[in-house]
């Protein structure tokens, strides 16, 4: 009689999806540093935070695994906000940076930083969400990027409307240019990620 335990495949997955934990959540500190910079924040002990947010998601992974045991939607929502926090990281940190360089903080430049920012973001959101997050789908890829930048493309206008319009429009009495920037950007990330969920979920990697 054969005692070996049968293969989980859903067990193989969460072994393999540890790395790309880790390497998410470094990336998620690196790009995170230009932000802290740019609100002030120059204390030596911020270049720490790399190491310490790829532990942070390290735990959170393996949490998130265990309760895959009994909520199999956990590994996946796990996934997803992991990705989603690095893309929202590299979209700040990119937008911070240009910011700190140009010098600009409102109007058509502020758009055009944003912009460039975001497509960079979520470029790197439909290898993470194709690969690792949702997996392989049975369209071809042209398919799925053609869905990938409908999406992308409303979630890039509902991003860069909220950033735009909220630096240049809202009187910004009692925050630096710099605070009301990072205001607007949280307003425009947090709605683009309901908006990209939704898309990503039901859209491009529909099974």
């Amino acid at each position: 009689m054969d005692n070996t335990a049968p293969h989980d495949p859903t067990s193989s997955r969460r072994g393999r999806g540890y790395a790309p934990a880790a390497l998410g959540g470094f990336f998620i500190g690196i790009f995170a540093l230009p932000v802290l910079y740019n609100l002030g924040f120059r204390r030596p002990l911020i270049a720490l935070l790399p190491v310490a947010l790829l532990l942070f998601a390290l735990l959170f992974f393996a949490a998130a695994s265990r309760l895959a045991e009994k909520r199999t939607w956990a590994l996946q929502a796990a996934r997803f906000l992991i990705v989603g926090f690095l893309n929202t990281s590299i979209s700040f940190g990119l937008l911070n940076f240009g910011s700190l360089v140009t010098g600009v903080y409102s109007g058509p430049g502020i758009a055009a930083l944003n912009a460039a920012a975001f497509i960079v973001g979520f470029t790197n959101s439909f290898i993470w969400n194709r690969y690792w997050t949702f997996g392989k789908s049975t369209s071809s890829v042209i398919t799925e990027l053609s869905k990938f930048l409908a999406v992308t493309l409303g979630s890039l206008a509902l991003d860069t409307g909220l950033v735009f319009s909220l630096t240049t429009f809202v009187p910004h009495d009692g925050f630096s240019p710099a605070v009301l920037e990072n205001l607007a950007k949280i307003a425009g990330a947090a709605t683009s990620m309901v908006w990209n969920f939704l898309g990503y979920k039901f859209i491009v990697f529909k099974k």
